[in-house]
């Protein structure tokens, strides 16, 4: 699992593409949207949580 940076100032993961090593990681590993910021609420939190539960899961 790679969690990408998604804040508006993050750099763009779109271009990535292209870069071998990035591509092999991509190829090999889940992407996962991740904003490293704490979540505002609890119901944030769960999200947050469930969507790591799925990609560990898969």
């Amino acid at each position: 699992m790679v969690l990408v940076d998604v804040r508006a100032n993050a750099f763009p993961v779109e271009r990535l593409r292209g870069a071998a090593h990035w591509d092999e990681l991509r190829d090999r590993a889940r992407l996962l949207p991740w904003n490293p910021e704490i979540p505002p609420s609890a119901s944030a939190h769960a999200r947050y949580f469930g969507a790591v539960a799925e990609v560990l899961g898969a």
